[in-house]
């Protein structure tokens, strides 16, 4: 008799992220509603800035996000060269849920001294299109895709081989060509839902976020692409 041994039968094989090696920050926003602990699956530490928090009210993926009120909210992190892409490739995405798109508002900031001189920020510019910031201006602007409010939406700003693409759930909105260092100069704390400009919080984010992510050294995307439907993998 042959024996047929079925592969699945203690369940399907785990998913892993051939890029591993390469996340710098990843946040599933996952816990108990009002919990101001964030875990990054790197082991990076983060800490709660004003009154963010987990909300257990909506969510992508997972049961809960972050929220994020639009009053100083926000999340940091130390200083750290990982957080800093220099002129090479490099991923910045998550799930956000707006619930304005007319105000400028910060999803991701590190910046370095005073008037913002340096580093890098993804936000979400007043008329509600998703933008890079380098030295405190608008770098480059997403095109003719306004954000949703009220809906979740897959955003990603990637640059590979020295061009720099934005996309709005999966679809390229933007693209320019660019080898800018967006390292931040002065050592400074990375900033997830606001503008820090090394004296004051501002633009801060109105909504909600679910999985963060960083990627230093890898363009995940450089074509249109389908959004990740699963949180993303812990390894």
């Amino acid at each position: 008799m042959t024996m047929i041994i079925n592969p699945y039968a203690f369940g399907p094989p785990a998913v892993t992220d051939p890029f591993w090696a390469n996340v710098s920050a990843l946040l599933h926003f996952d816990g108990a509603d009002g919990s101001t602990v964030f875990i990054d699956q790197t082991a990076r530490s983060w800490a709660a800035g004003g009154n963010a928090q987990i909300d257990t009210a909506l969510s992508k993926f997972g049961g809960a996000s972050g929220l994020f009120d639009g009053s100083g909210d926000y999340v940091y992190s130390n200083d750290s060269p990982l957080l800093d892409f220099g002129t090479g490739d490099f991923t910045a995405e998550c799930f956000a849920y707006l619930q304005v798109n007319n105000t400028l508002q910060y999803i991701f900031s590190r910046y370095s001294g005073s008037g913002s001189l340096g580093g890098f920020a993804m936000a979400v510019n007043a008329s509600g299109k998703l933008m890079l910031v380098h030295q405190g201006v608008a770098f480059l602007t997403a095109g003719a895709t306004t954000l949703p409010t009220g809906a979740w939406v897959h955003l990603a700003i990637a640059r590979a081989s020295g061009v720099v693409k934005l996309f709005v759930d999966g679809v390229e909105d933007a693209s320019a060509s660019s080898s800018t260092d967006f390292t931040a100069g002065i050592p400074t704390n990375s900033y997830i839902g606001v503008n820090y400009d090394g004296a004051t919080f501002s633009q801060a984010l109105n909504g909600n976020m679910d999985e963060f992510r960083i990627t230093k050294g890898v363009a995940r995307y450089t074509a249109t692409f389908t959004p990740p439907a699963a949180p993303f993998p812990n390894s």
